[in-house]
């Protein structure tokens, strides 16, 4: 059998385009058969073997099967319009029946290869990230080409699933082609009256035009939103196959892109809604703070989420090393979130104040944004630096970081020239570099300076640093209940390991900052989102999955000025870190914020107490789920940190939904109006 199908060719052109048409919906057909199959199949490799049984509802997995078919139908449809209007063009060119059917056969192939591939991507996206293909995925684009390919190569089974993809199309096409032959030897096309033909085409694009839509009872299209039909997420994810999840990330990613001027009132009601006062803050004055200018030093960890961290045994199971003495004579908030789940759209928001995570290769990333943490920083006479182990060439920061008011920036280039190294790992150096690196800097430093310093040795593929002597650990056997090992080269002991050289190079380098006699000091870290790779740990709630720390320390002549109370329960999310670091070392400074707050003040702002992630909203009270329907869950009790009581879920009213969503669209308000002002009303 050769590689293109033999299918007779009707004598009449009407039955010529009948049997082009009808081979289209065959074409249809497979996909969503396949697309059908490939959800039920993860169905139970991301729900039945991850999710608690108990919260699993029958309902819900069979609304996931029904709503994903009529998606699958819309992806289908669509898949087969392209080669229907291909052969339109052809038969009005008169091209060969030849010709015509090799066409249909090369694009048949090359659908069912890209909707396989994506398939398989997708899967690992949802184990990896917790959700199907989202806005994020077009960061790899600005990513080091040889660290996404290599950390790819490392961590994903490539060889098997190109494999698995390689057949799937094969076979697939192998069925369309057989269909092919067996339909065109059919006596109908020969036979077929021209008013039959044609109310057969009417009928055909009556058809196309219902599965594309997904519905012909609604007013609109099947829409992304129609998509969430259960409280458990991962059943949500799944409704989605993987070509409309791109296609929706795809939108996404140009709504994201577009700014222009907004609206003042359009604003002032957002703030209203989500009950903002304003966006606009200033620090207390304080004399005394004023007169010591104290140094910050900001850290942004990778991956130290508390869903590893919350594995920690001294002695036995140690991942914080040196860490652990700080976290537990300092200020440590456990309460606590990123603003989102990766590291580049949590870097945006807490340095550049923004929700689009590309705004440095956007159309703005020559617009100089008010308000950022080193324009407030440098506008009070300090110095600032921005250093981190990996390269600033990842999302164009190296020329990004200077237009927002950065003063120096190094990274693994000058690491390895100030340390004399001679390789790196696929994402940098070592971390304990750019630590050291920051530390000597501070010491020397003449004039007050604000420095942040970015982290990457907590990344896949993981790599123990060269000449780090690891300290004990076992691994717990629970781990393995918890953790995607089987998808990395690696074994779970050098992903523990890696994670605990970090926080150990972290806790040395502030004891090193602490040790600095002759100047005031802040010192400050947090993760940039939870550890990758982890399964989500349903059984104590939503949050646990999400958390992260946000550690603090002032020398005492910071504490002696100013006025600080620390109730390890408040709640908060990244907004809330610079708000709380301008408290510890600024006096009378003007700066912006989407509703954060300090979170030593002495009393609580009962408006901004509350934590955002892209995934959940905290408060005092509990935690909501913000991907599918918004559902709120109460703490369990006082004494935990992370748990929530999921037996407790209830829908969350219609109020708290609507300022939910108003603080979204207000983060997003409040960037347009940073980098292209307000237009008139």
């Amino acid at each position: 059998m050769t590689f293109f199908p033999d299918a007779v060719r009707p004598q009449n052109t009407l039955g010529r385009f009948l049997l082009v048409f009808i081979q289209c919906f065959t074409l249809a057909a497979i996909a969503i058969v396949f697309l059908a199959a490939i959800r039920e199949l993860y169905y139970w490799l991301l729900v039945v073997a991850e999710v608690p049984k108990e919260i699993i509802q029958s309902d819900d997995v069979w609304r996931m099967r029904l709503l994903g078919l009529r998606f699958d139908a819309r992806t289908g449809t669509t898949l087969a319009i392209i080669p229907l209007l291909l052969s339109l063009a052809l038969f009005y060119f008169k091209c060969t029946w030849k010709f015509l059917v090799r066409s249909l056969t090369l694009w048949s192939a090359f659908a069912f290869f890209v909707v396989a591939l994506l398939s398989v991507c997708n899967f690992h996206y949802i184990r990896t990230f917790h959700t199907a293909i989202d806005i994020f995925v077009f960061n790899f684009l600005h990513e080091e080409p040889q660290a996404v390919m290599t950390t790819v190569w490392q961590d994903y089974p490539i060889i098997s699933n190109s494999i698995a993809v390689i057949a799937v199309t094969v076979f697939m096409t192998w069925g369309w082609i057989k269909l092919f032959n067996l339909i065109s030897r059919s006596t109908l096309w020969e036979n077929l009256s021209t008013l039959k033909a044609i109310a057969l085409i009417v009928v055909g694009i009556i058809a196309f035009v219902f599965l594309a839509r997904g519905s012909l009872t609604s007013r609109y299209p099947l829409r992304r939103n129609n998509a969430q039909v259960s409280v458990v997420k991962q059943i949500n994810e799944l409704v989605l196959n993987a070509p409309m999840a791109l296609y929706y990330a795809n939108q996404d990613r140009k709504r994201s892109m577009k700014f222009e001027p907004v609206s003042l009132s359009h604003g002032e009601k957002l703030m209203q809604q989500a009950q903002i006062g304003s966006l606009n803050q200033t620090t207390p004055l304080n004399r005394e703070l004023a007169a010591l200018k104290p140094n910050v030093v900001f850290f942004i960890m990778e991956s130290m989420g508390f869903n590893m961290m919350s594995y920690d045994v001294p002695g036995k199971v140690d991942l914080m090393g040196a860490l652990r003495n700080h976290f537990e004579s300092d200020y440590v908030f456990k309460r606590f979130t990123s603003a989102d789940l990766h590291t580049i759209q949590s870097v945006a928001q807490l340095l550049f104040l923004s929700p689009v995570s590309q705004v440095s290769t956007s159309s703005i990333r020559n617009v100089s944004l008010p308000g950022t943490p080193f324009e407030v920083y440098k506008k009070q006479g300090y110095r600032t630096v921005f250093i981190t182990s990996g390269t600033t060439a990842w999302e164009n920061m190296d020329e990004y970081l200077p237009t927002q008011y950065v003063d120096e920036v190094y990274d693994q280039t000058h690491l390895m020239d100030y340390f004399q190294l001679t390789s790196t790992t696929e994402w940098g150096v070592a971390d304990h570099y750019a630590f050291d690196f920051a530390a000597e800097l501070v010491e020397k430093a003449k004039e007050p300076v604000f420095v942040v310093v970015l982290s990457t040795s907590n990344h896949p593929p993981y790599h123990v640093p060269e000449g780090y002597t690891p300290k004990p650990l076992e691994v717990p056997a629970v781990i393995n209940q918890h953790y995607h090992h089987e998808d990395y080269d690696e074994s779970l002991l050098t992903i523990m390991q890696t994670y605990q050289s970090s926080a150990d190079a972290l806790g040395q380098t502030i004891s090193k900052l602490k040790g600095i006699q002759d100047r005031a000091m802040v010192v400050a870290a947090t993760a940039d989102h939870r550890m990758l790779g982890m399964k989500p740990l349903l059984k104590d709630g939503p949050f646990k999955d999400v958390a992260i720390p946000f550690y603090l320390w002032a020398s005492q002549d910071v504490e002696n000025v100013v006025d600080i109370h620390f109730d390890p329960k408040r709640v908060g999310s990244h907004k809330d870190i610079f708000p709380t670091l301008y408290a510890l070392s600024l006096s009378g400074a003007d700066y912006r914020t989407v509703g954060g707050r300090n979170m030593l003040a002495p009393v609580d702002s009962p408006n901004q107490a509350f934590g955002y992630n892209i995934s959940l909203w905290l408060n005092d009270k509990g935690v909501y789920t913000l991907q599918g329907p918004i559902l709120f869950y109460p703490w369990a009790d006082e004494k935990t940190d992370f748990m929530t009581d999921y037996t407790k879920m209830r829908e969350a009213s219609e109020e708290e939904k609507a300022r939910i969503r108003a603080y979204r669209q207000l983060d997003f308000w409040q960037l347009n109006e940073r980098a292209c002002g307000i237009k008139d009303n």
